[in-house]
């Protein structure tokens, strides 16, 4: 199915977990109910059913739901509260443009927040349904997976996205050793081809992202039996390779020496690089929203 495996560096891609979510949206049917344990969705909606004043909202993440309400599924890795109403405001602009009943719900892969609804005023206020990964126990998915594969059963769709993301379950390992684990039972896994693909591109991100051990990156290859032909077909998945990982390991450095000095320097020393790169092919606005920083600071960075 695979061709030669190559002796190239696992790609990445800064907003992997974005990437994975637009994959499991795109690629899987059931991941909507997977999120919502909803037993009542119909399908995507589409533009059609929409004024054409609300023509340009972007429609990838909203569902409709057999009583014809809909529902919008946002995925964020960090919430503060410019997040909050951007989403808050998505929900007015979809419920506006469709005339309909919209419930949002948030998918979110980062800690668990403290800040949970947005309010405009006293009786007006965005109080989305939170779907957190932290609430969510790896080892006790991971062990069900494990006992599946020793009775050689068929993996399902739920055990398939409970793989994708289990890297951000809460855990007693680190994401790089349970990324390696699920990659090393990967090719045991018995799936469709489909699945089998989505899932195969899921842990390339992953691995990407947050695996920094040469070794580990080439196990988790040779696990997932990578070829030229695979990594050239990612190309445009992984154009900004390392920013988001090599942002966070500058930030945990820092902290794990308990110098605050370090996180800072750490931090600015590693956005001042990645921002000029970007520089090259985004503007400064696509920069300020991809990586979630000030605009000014884009603009001080451009301006060096």
């Amino acid at each position: 199915m695979y061709g030669e495996i190559v002796d190239n560096s696992l790609p990445d891609k800064w907003d992997a977990e974005d990437k994975i979510f637009n994959l499991c949206m795109v690629e899987i049917e059931e991941f909507p109910q997977y999120l919502t344990k909803l037993d009542d969705i119909e399908g995507v909606f589409h533009q059609r059913y929409l004024s054409k004043a609300y023509k340009d909202l972007n429609l990838d993440s909203v569902r409709e739901k057999s009583n014809k309400s809909l529902i919008n599924i946002e995925h964020h890795s960090s919430i503060n509260r410019s997040l909050l109403s951007r989403d808050f405001e998505y929900q007015t602009a979809l419920h506006a443009g469709s005339k309909r009943e919209v419930q949002s719900y948030i998918f979110n892969t980062g800690s668990v927040p403290n800040l949970k609804i947005e309010y405009a005023n006293p009786t007006s206020f965005f109080n989305p349904i939170w779907i957190n990964t932290q609430d969510m126990t790896a080892s006790i998915s991971l062990n069900n997976i494990k006992y599946k594969l020793l009775n050689s059963e068929v993996i399902n769709v739920y055990d398939v996205l409970d793989l994708m993301w289990m890297p951000k379950f809460r855990m007693d390992i680190s994401i790089e050793e349970m990324i390696a684990e699920i990659a090393g039972i990967y090719n045991e896994l018995i799936i469709s081809k489909k699945l089998s693909h989505v899932l195969r591109r899921s842990l390339i991100l992953w691995a990407g992202k947050f695996v920094a051990d040469r070794e580990k990156l080439d196990k988790i290859k040779g696990d997932l039996k990578m070829s030229a032909m695979e990594i050239n077909s990612l190309e445009e998945d992984i154009k900004s390779a390392r920013i988001a990982g090599a942002l966070m390991r500058s930030e945990e450095k820092g902290r794990k020496e308990g110098i605050e000095k370090g996180i800072k320097e750490g931090k600015e020393s590693a956005e001042k690089g990645f921002v000029l790169k970007l520089l090259k092919f985004m503007s400064p606005e696509e920069i300020s929203v991809k990586l979630e920083i000030p605009l000014d600071r884009v603009y001080e960075i451009k301006n060096l």
